[in-house]
Protein backbone atom coordinates (compact mmCIF):
# COMPACT_ATOMS: atom_id res chain seq x y z
CA UNK A 1 0.00 0.00 0.00
CA UNK A 2 1.11 3.58 -1.24
CA UNK A 3 2.30 5.51 2.08
CA UNK A 4 2.54 9.28 1.94
CA UNK A 5 4.52 9.68 4.87
CA UNK A 6 7.14 6.85 3.71
CA UNK A 7 7.90 9.37 0.82
CA UNK A 8 7.50 12.84 3.34
CA UNK A 9 10.57 10.94 5.64
CA UNK A 10 12.80 10.12 2.19
CA UNK A 11 12.63 13.77 1.19
CA UNK A 12 13.18 15.27 4.85
CA UNK A 13 16.27 12.69 5.14
CA UNK A 14 17.48 13.80 1.45
CA UNK A 15 16.82 17.72 1.85
CA UNK A 16 18.27 17.75 5.51
CA UNK A 17 21.55 16.13 4.81
CA UNK A 18 21.99 18.68 2.17
CA UNK A 19 20.76 21.59 4.50
CA UNK A 20 23.34 20.17 7.09
CA UNK A 21 26.58 19.97 4.70
CA UNK A 22 25.88 23.50 3.11
CA UNK A 23 25.45 24.55 7.02
CA UNK A 24 28.75 22.68 7.86
CA UNK A 25 30.85 24.80 4.71
CA UNK A 26 29.67 28.27 6.40
CA UNK A 27 30.60 27.45 9.38
CA UNK A 28 33.59 26.21 8.38
CA UNK A 29 34.30 29.38 6.02
CA UNK A 30 33.29 31.39 9.44
CA UNK A 31 35.72 29.16 11.64
CA UNK A 32 37.00 32.34 13.55
CA UNK A 33 33.33 33.09 14.82
CA UNK A 34 32.48 30.73 18.31
CA UNK A 35 29.37 31.57 18.38
CA UNK A 36 28.25 30.04 14.77
CA UNK A 37 30.56 26.97 15.94
CA UNK A 38 28.49 26.39 19.08
CA UNK A 39 25.46 26.97 17.58
CA UNK A 40 26.13 24.83 14.72
CA UNK A 41 27.54 21.91 17.15
CA UNK A 42 23.98 22.03 18.93
CA UNK A 43 22.49 21.65 15.99
CA UNK A 44 24.24 18.99 14.72
CA UNK A 45 23.88 17.27 18.44
CA UNK A 46 19.89 17.76 18.20
CA UNK A 47 19.65 16.10 14.75
CA UNK A 48 21.63 13.10 16.51
CA UNK A 49 19.36 13.02 18.99
CA UNK A 50 16.42 13.41 17.34
CA UNK A 51 17.28 10.05 14.31
CA UNK A 52 18.35 8.27 17.52
CA UNK A 53 14.90 8.89 19.17
CA UNK A 54 13.52 7.88 16.09
CA UNK A 55 15.01 4.89 15.50
CA UNK A 56 14.49 3.97 18.94
CA UNK A 57 10.57 4.89 19.42
CA UNK A 58 9.48 4.14 16.03
CA UNK A 59 9.48 0.18 16.21
CA UNK A 60 6.71 -1.83 14.55
CA UNK A 61 5.64 -5.32 15.79
CA UNK A 62 5.17 -8.35 14.07
CA UNK A 63 2.40 -10.91 16.24
CA UNK A 64 1.60 -14.30 13.90
CA UNK A 65 -1.46 -16.68 14.93
CA UNK A 66 -2.49 -20.05 13.47
CA UNK A 67 -6.42 -21.21 12.99
CA UNK A 68 -7.34 -24.85 12.06
CA UNK A 69 -10.65 -25.21 10.21
CA UNK A 70 -12.30 -28.61 8.37
CA UNK A 71 -15.19 -28.70 5.32
CA UNK A 72 -16.86 -31.98 4.65
CA UNK A 73 -17.06 -33.09 0.77
CA UNK A 74 -20.17 -35.22 -0.35
CA UNK A 75 -18.49 -35.99 -3.79
CA UNK A 76 -21.81 -37.50 -4.65
CA UNK A 77 -23.61 -34.64 -3.64
CA UNK A 78 -21.81 -32.70 -4.49
CA UNK A 79 -21.56 -30.13 -1.99
CA UNK A 80 -19.02 -28.91 0.67
CA UNK A 81 -19.19 -27.25 3.95
CA UNK A 82 -17.87 -27.28 7.27
CA UNK A 83 -18.95 -30.52 9.66
CA UNK A 84 -20.22 -27.99 12.54
CA UNK A 85 -20.49 -24.56 12.86
CA UNK A 86 -20.35 -24.75 16.48
CA UNK A 87 -21.76 -21.21 18.11
CA UNK A 88 -22.96 -19.95 14.92
CA UNK A 89 -24.79 -23.39 13.80
CA UNK A 90 -27.22 -23.58 11.04
CA UNK A 91 -26.15 -19.78 9.50
CA UNK A 92 -23.07 -20.54 8.43
CA UNK A 93 -23.79 -24.04 7.62
CA UNK A 94 -26.65 -23.23 5.53
CA UNK A 95 -24.82 -20.37 3.78
CA UNK A 96 -21.72 -22.52 2.74
CA UNK A 97 -23.96 -25.90 2.05
CA UNK A 98 -25.45 -23.37 -0.21
CA UNK A 99 -22.60 -22.00 -2.35
CA UNK A 100 -21.05 -25.67 -2.28
CA UNK A 101 -24.14 -26.87 -4.13
CA UNK A 102 -24.04 -24.25 -6.45
CA UNK A 103 -19.98 -24.97 -7.60
CA UNK A 104 -21.33 -28.43 -7.53
CA UNK A 105 -23.87 -27.83 -10.09
CA UNK A 106 -21.97 -25.36 -11.94
CA UNK A 107 -18.49 -26.98 -12.15
CA UNK A 108 -18.83 -30.30 -10.94
CA UNK A 109 -15.30 -31.27 -12.02
CA UNK A 110 -13.62 -29.29 -8.96
CA UNK A 111 -15.60 -32.11 -7.19
CA UNK A 112 -12.40 -34.74 -8.50
CA UNK A 113 -9.67 -32.67 -10.11
CA UNK A 114 -8.46 -30.89 -7.38
CA UNK A 115 -10.46 -31.22 -3.99
CA UNK A 116 -7.57 -29.41 -2.33
CA UNK A 117 -8.00 -26.27 -4.19
CA UNK A 118 -11.93 -26.39 -2.96
CA UNK A 119 -10.96 -26.49 0.20
CA UNK A 120 -8.82 -23.65 0.01
CA UNK A 121 -11.35 -21.31 -1.73
CA UNK A 122 -14.07 -22.50 0.49
CA UNK A 123 -12.22 -21.00 3.37
CA UNK A 124 -11.15 -17.89 1.34
CA UNK A 125 -15.14 -17.38 0.85
CA UNK A 126 -16.16 -18.73 4.77
CA UNK A 127 -13.47 -15.69 6.07
CA UNK A 128 -15.69 -13.40 3.59
CA UNK A 129 -18.82 -14.38 5.12
CA UNK A 130 -17.18 -13.72 8.62
CA UNK A 131 -16.41 -10.61 7.86
CA UNK A 132 -19.73 -9.73 6.30
CA UNK A 133 -21.31 -11.25 9.15
CA UNK A 134 -19.23 -10.63 12.20
CA UNK A 135 -16.91 -7.50 11.42
CA UNK A 136 -19.09 -5.34 9.30
CA UNK A 137 -18.02 -2.06 10.73
CA UNK A 138 -14.36 -2.42 12.21
CA UNK A 139 -15.61 0.02 15.18
CA UNK A 140 -18.43 -2.12 17.04
CA UNK A 141 -20.51 -1.75 20.02
CA UNK A 142 -21.55 -4.81 21.86
CA UNK A 143 -24.59 -4.99 24.63
CA UNK A 144 -24.85 -8.14 26.24
CA UNK A 145 -28.47 -8.81 28.20
CA UNK A 146 -28.46 -11.21 30.25
CA UNK A 147 -31.82 -13.11 30.99
CA UNK A 148 -32.73 -16.72 32.97
CA UNK A 149 -30.73 -19.33 31.70
CA UNK A 150 -29.76 -16.87 28.01
CA UNK A 151 -27.52 -14.21 26.82
CA UNK A 152 -28.44 -12.51 24.01
CA UNK A 153 -25.61 -9.94 22.57
CA UNK A 154 -26.58 -7.56 20.01
CA UNK A 155 -23.58 -5.62 18.05
CA UNK A 156 -23.85 -2.66 16.03
CA UNK A 157 -21.61 -0.61 14.26
CA UNK A 158 -20.67 2.96 15.00
CA UNK A 159 -18.45 4.68 12.97
CA UNK A 160 -19.69 7.34 10.90
CA UNK A 161 -19.22 7.54 7.05
CA UNK A 162 -15.75 9.80 7.34
CA UNK A 163 -14.88 6.86 9.47
CA UNK A 164 -14.91 4.32 6.97
CA UNK A 165 -13.22 3.00 3.74
CA UNK A 166 -16.25 0.96 2.04
CA UNK A 167 -15.80 -2.45 0.47
CA UNK A 168 -18.89 -2.85 -1.74
CA UNK A 169 -20.26 -6.26 -1.61
CA UNK A 170 -20.01 -6.11 -5.54
CA UNK A 171 -16.01 -5.68 -4.76
CA UNK A 172 -16.48 -9.12 -2.90
CA UNK A 173 -17.32 -10.89 -5.42
CA UNK A 174 -15.10 -9.29 -8.14
CA UNK A 175 -12.16 -9.90 -5.42
CA UNK A 176 -13.17 -13.23 -5.56
CA UNK A 177 -13.72 -13.44 -9.36
CA UNK A 178 -10.30 -12.05 -10.02
CA UNK A 179 -8.29 -14.64 -8.09
CA UNK A 180 -10.06 -17.14 -9.74
CA UNK A 181 -11.89 -18.32 -6.52
CA UNK A 182 -14.12 -21.24 -7.46
CA UNK A 183 -17.02 -19.68 -5.29
CA UNK A 184 -17.47 -15.98 -7.25
CA UNK A 185 -19.83 -17.21 -8.66
CA UNK A 186 -21.91 -19.09 -5.92
CA UNK A 187 -21.92 -16.13 -3.79
CA UNK A 188 -25.87 -16.24 -3.69
CA UNK A 189 -27.13 -13.86 -1.02
CA UNK A 190 -24.55 -14.51 1.29
CA UNK A 191 -22.66 -11.76 0.73
CA UNK A 192 -24.55 -9.09 0.59
CA UNK A 193 -23.49 -6.06 2.60
CA UNK A 194 -20.56 -4.11 2.14
CA UNK A 195 -17.77 -3.26 5.06
CA UNK A 196 -16.38 -0.55 6.65
CA UNK A 197 -12.93 -0.83 7.11
CA UNK A 198 -10.95 1.78 8.73
CA UNK A 199 -10.16 5.11 6.69
CA UNK A 200 -7.26 4.43 3.81
CA UNK A 201 -8.00 0.76 4.03
CA UNK A 202 -8.36 -1.91 1.66
CA UNK A 203 -9.16 -6.22 1.29
CA UNK A 204 -7.58 -7.58 -1.23
CA UNK A 205 -7.08 -11.73 -1.74
CA UNK A 206 -3.85 -12.94 -3.04
CA UNK A 207 -3.06 -16.41 -4.12
CA UNK A 208 -4.32 -18.01 -0.74
CA UNK A 209 -4.26 -15.50 1.00
CA UNK A 210 -7.19 -12.47 2.25
CA UNK A 211 -5.53 -9.32 3.10
CA UNK A 212 -6.55 -6.43 4.69
CA UNK A 213 -4.14 -3.01 5.18
CA UNK A 214 -4.59 -0.08 6.66
CA UNK A 215 -2.30 3.29 7.26
CA UNK A 216 -1.28 1.27 10.55
CA UNK A 217 -1.98 -2.35 10.75
CA UNK A 218 -2.18 -5.05 8.02
CA UNK A 219 -3.38 -8.12 8.57
CA UNK A 220 -2.40 -11.25 6.41
CA UNK A 221 -4.89 -14.82 6.45
CA UNK A 222 -3.09 -17.02 4.73
CA UNK A 223 -4.90 -20.70 4.09
CA UNK A 224 -2.25 -23.06 4.26
CA UNK A 225 -3.58 -26.87 2.96
CA UNK A 226 -2.93 -29.85 5.45
CA UNK A 227 -2.00 -33.82 4.72
CA UNK A 228 -4.90 -34.49 7.22
CA UNK A 229 -8.23 -36.55 5.47
CA UNK A 230 -10.46 -38.54 7.22
CA UNK A 231 -13.10 -40.43 4.71
CA UNK A 232 -16.14 -40.50 7.75
CA UNK A 233 -18.30 -37.59 8.27
CA UNK A 234 -18.22 -35.68 11.68
CA UNK A 235 -20.87 -33.89 13.03
CA UNK A 236 -24.53 -33.80 12.67
CA UNK A 237 -25.55 -33.52 8.94
CA UNK A 238 -29.39 -34.36 7.57
CA UNK A 239 -27.82 -35.27 4.45
CA UNK A 240 -25.93 -38.23 6.90
CA UNK A 241 -26.07 -41.74 5.04
CA UNK A 242 -28.75 -44.61 6.58
CA UNK A 243 -26.46 -47.53 5.76
CA UNK A 244 -22.70 -48.31 5.18
CA UNK A 245 -23.50 -48.89 1.73
CA UNK A 246 -24.19 -45.09 1.18
CA UNK A 247 -20.70 -43.76 1.91
CA UNK A 248 -18.76 -45.08 -0.93
CA UNK A 249 -18.99 -43.96 -4.67
CA UNK A 250 -20.41 -46.85 -7.65
CA UNK A 251 -16.35 -46.83 -8.22
CA UNK A 252 -15.82 -48.21 -4.72
CA UNK A 253 -14.03 -44.52 -4.00
CA UNK A 254 -14.90 -43.10 -0.39
CA UNK A 255 -18.18 -40.43 -0.79
CA UNK A 256 -17.29 -38.27 2.29
CA UNK A 257 -14.15 -36.31 2.75
CA UNK A 258 -12.90 -33.86 5.53
CA UNK A 259 -10.12 -32.41 5.01
CA UNK A 260 -7.87 -29.99 7.95
CA UNK A 261 -7.16 -26.84 6.74
CA UNK A 262 -5.33 -24.02 8.45
CA UNK A 263 -4.93 -20.26 8.55
CA UNK A 264 -1.24 -18.77 9.08
CA UNK A 265 -2.63 -14.96 10.31
CA UNK A 266 0.58 -12.16 10.43
CA UNK A 267 -0.64 -8.97 12.40
CA UNK A 268 1.96 -6.08 11.27
CA UNK A 269 1.83 -2.56 12.61
CA UNK A 270 3.10 0.34 11.19
CA UNK A 271 6.91 0.94 11.87
CA UNK A 272 6.32 5.05 10.52
CA UNK A 273 2.91 4.74 12.46
CA UNK A 274 4.04 3.42 15.71
CA UNK A 275 3.22 6.24 18.23
CA UNK A 276 0.25 7.23 16.45
CA UNK A 277 -2.68 7.60 18.73
CA UNK A 278 -5.08 5.78 16.84
CA UNK A 279 -2.57 2.90 16.76
CA UNK A 280 -4.02 1.23 20.30
CA UNK A 281 -7.40 1.06 18.25
CA UNK A 282 -6.35 -0.19 15.73
CA UNK A 283 -4.34 -3.15 17.46
CA UNK A 284 -7.56 -3.81 19.32
CA UNK A 285 -9.70 -4.04 15.95
CA UNK A 286 -6.94 -6.56 14.45
CA UNK A 287 -7.20 -8.69 17.45
CA UNK A 288 -10.93 -8.43 17.64
CA UNK A 289 -10.58 -10.12 13.84
CA UNK A 290 -8.19 -12.67 14.74
CA UNK A 291 -9.72 -13.66 18.11
CA UNK A 292 -13.16 -13.54 15.86
CA UNK A 293 -11.92 -15.90 12.81
CA UNK A 294 -10.51 -18.59 15.50
CA UNK A 295 -14.02 -19.08 17.22
CA UNK A 296 -15.73 -18.24 13.55
CA UNK A 297 -14.38 -21.67 12.30
CA UNK A 298 -13.82 -23.29 15.69
CA UNK A 299 -15.43 -26.79 16.33
CA UNK A 300 -16.33 -29.22 18.69
CA UNK A 301 -13.94 -31.20 19.59
CA UNK A 302 -13.95 -34.30 17.41
CA UNK A 303 -11.93 -37.41 17.91
CA UNK A 304 -8.90 -38.41 16.02
CA UNK A 305 -8.71 -38.77 12.35
CA UNK A 306 -8.05 -42.59 11.60
CA UNK A 307 -7.26 -41.91 8.18
CA UNK A 308 -5.02 -39.68 7.49
CA UNK A 309 -3.77 -39.38 3.45
CA UNK A 310 -3.90 -37.65 0.89
CA UNK A 311 -6.40 -38.49 -2.10
CA UNK A 312 -7.06 -36.44 -4.79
Amino acid sequence: MFDWLRIIIVIGAITGAIALICLGCVVWANGASRNLVLAAGALAGAVVLLVTQLYFELKGSLTKDFITAEFTIDRAGPWIRAPNCGKYGSGRMRSELEAGKSVGWRNPAAFTDNREKLNVDITLYSLLLYFVWEQQDWQLSRNSFRGSGHILTETAGISKPNECSIVRAATLRDRLQDAGNLFADATGSSLNRDLCLPPGSSLQLIGNSLVVRSPLIEVWFEVVPSSGVSYTLPGPSPEAPLDAAQTQLLDGQPRYETRLVGIRVTITSSRLRAQSPEMPKYQDWAKRLVDGASEWFSTPEQPPMAKASVSD
